[in-house]
């Protein structure tokens, strides 16, 4: 074989490699959908391979057309096929020469094959691996051939072809058809590799801009685009707002925050997922937009969402009140049908208040309870101690109210201290107090974010304080101190000291009363103290 029919060969593999490699590239990007346009590209090919054909000995040309058209059947279909089958006949014709029959019979027989083929194996051929796509593939390129040496006896002779086959088998039976068809499967893989990954890069991206990161949900830039278009599909909008988000970020953490605000959005996307599309509102706000126009198929999708949520097994049990606005087809203003949603939400909001109140502080006490070992018996000794300080005071019923509350809540924040801090045994260092001396803070935040407490949060901010201005977190001094702190701060200390701490032994009712005395002007008011001793007899 000369080196001009080798050149020509590698001619013919190029241009093989390349319309694969377009074919590839479209095919797996753009989703193939014009297939006359394929069918006109694989017949250029097909005459890119017979203007530059491969000489044998004995001057017989060969070329790859016939490998074109049996990827064109594998991977493009009939129509493609027909179509590139027609445009190389067309030019083989023009061709004309001593071999017209033979190409023209040559070239529609191997398309009837190909077609045939492609019909049956096309959509199972790229399912299969790599070595079975290439085994295949060669086999057919073979099996081409050998129709060609068989068409070429018929109309050219035995003799001159198979003196051009025994010079050229190596070209004819294993250069040509393993190197092509390999590198058809090569290039068809890499490019779908490459494409694949830009694919999924692009869909990424596009992913991240509708959807908000922490729940999975669309975000508002979806939602722009999503709800002019299909305004009138869902007649109903429904916005959801959790209720003691503020609380839950702020003494659990923001991390406990996000965990609840996934919790949620699953329970809110299971419920309402069938006839509506959510949306990740803002930081505690979700929204719906649904099919149903009833309102009691509405309220019906907001009762699944407590089932579920009433489920979890989170200390803070979430919580979600909703509002909803049913559209009119004519008249639409978002802001207006937003305010009316947000009108019916408060309204739940008040009305479940009491309830999601007692919810938050059951789960806070139960929180400090398992985190803390003397917190129950602690408050509670403090509540009747409280309670009887304040009658002896002569506070009004209100007020000792309030007291019971700041007596019953006032370690409310080391529900963010660390347990190990809390049940230290041995004596705690200045780091470990540094944490303990956060709890007023955070007890503040809890209770001056929950409806209905806000009025005790300043006694509970402040029931460290000191009467000379020593204490903690404001270094306040005398009657600067809120009177409720001061008169908690007696009771606290006296029930530390007859009831012990982990670190430190229980002493008696006296001593206790003795250590109140001592400090009475530097730690506790005065006055204060004077009344506390009036109601010794009845601790």
């Amino acid at each position: 074989m000369d080196l001009n029919s080798i050149i020509q060969t590698l001619l013919n593999i190029s241009i093989l490699v390349g319309i694969v490699f377009i074919y590839s590239y479209l095919k797996y990007k753009f989703v193939l959908k014009n297939r006359i346009l394929f069918g006109l590209l694989i017949g250029l090919g097909g005459i890119f391979t017979m203007m530059n054909p491969i000489v044998l000995p004995g001057g017989i040309n060969v070329d790859t057309r016939m490998s074109l058209l049996f990827i064109s059947g594998a991977f493009l279909g009939f129509m493609p096929t027909l179509i590139a089958a027609i445009v190389m006949l067309v030019f083989r014709f023009y061709q004309g020469g001593e071999a017209l029959a033979s190409g023209m019979v040559n070239t529609a027989l191997i398309a009837t094959i190909a077609m045939i083929w492609g019909h049956f194996r096309g959509e199972k051929l790229e399912k299969l691996s790599k070595s079975k796509m290439a085994t295949e593939i060669i086999s057919l390129a073979i099996l081409t051939q050998l129709i060609s040496v068989g068409v070429g006896i018929i109309f050219i002779g035995y003799n001159p072809i198979m003196t051009a086959v025994k010079k050229g088998w190596f070209s004819f039976f294993v250069l040509l058809p393993a190197t092509s068809y390999f590198l058809m499967v090569e290039v068809m893989l890499a490019v779908k590799k490459y494409v694949f990954r830009e694919k999924k890069y692009i869909e990424d991206i596009e992913y991240a801009n509708n959807h908000d990161s922490l729940t999975g949900l669309y975000n508002r830039v979806y939602f722009d685009k999503f709800f002019f278009e299909n305004q009138q599909k869902y007649p109903t909008i429904i916005l959801g707002n959790v209720d003691g988000m503020t609380i839950t970020n702020s003494t659990l953490g923001h991390f406990e925050g996000d965990n609840h605000l996934k919790i949620i959005s699953n329970a809110i996307l299971g419920s309402l997922d069938s006839p509506c599309e959510v949306f990740r509102w803002g930081g505690d706000e979700f929204l719906a937009l649904c099919k149903h126009d009833s309102v009691s198929e509405i309220e019906e999708l907001f009762k699944k969402v407590d089932v579920i949520l009433d489920d979890s097994d989170l200390f803070i049990k979430p919580s979600v009140s909703f509002g909803y606005s049913i559209m009119s087809k004519n008249e639409f203003d978002l802001n207006r049908e937003l305010k009316q949603c947000r009108q019916i939400m408060n309204k739940f909001k008040m009305e479940k208040g009491n309830t999601n109140r007692s919810q938050l502080l059951n789960s806070f006490e139960k929180i400090l309870d398992e985190k803390e070992i003397e917190s129950k018996e602690h408050s509670r000794n403090m509540s009747v101690l409280a309670e009887r300080f304040g009658r002896i005071l002569k506070l009004n019923k209100e007020t000792i109210n309030s007291l019971f509350l700041v007596a019953r809540l006032h370690d409310l924040g080391k529900v963010g201290v660390d347990q190990a801090i809390l049940n230290k045994t041995g004596k705690l260092n200045t780091e470990d107090w540094n944490a303990i001396k956060k709890h007023p803070e955070v007890g503040y935040r809890i209770v001056n974010n929950i409806e209905g407490l806000a009025i005790v949060s300043n006694a509970i901010l402040h029931h460290h304080e000191k009467w000379d201005g020593s204490g903690y977190p404001g270094e306040l001094k005398g009657d600067e101190i809120p009177y409720l702190a001061r008169i908690i701060s007696i009771v606290d200390t006296y029930d530390v000291i007859t009831r012990g701490r982990i670190y430190k032994p229980a002493l008696s009712h006296e001593e206790a009363l003795s250590e109140i005395k001592r400090c009475s002007g530097t730690q506790f008011d005065p006055k204060l103290v004077e009344t506390f001793f009036k109601i010794q007899f009845q601790v």
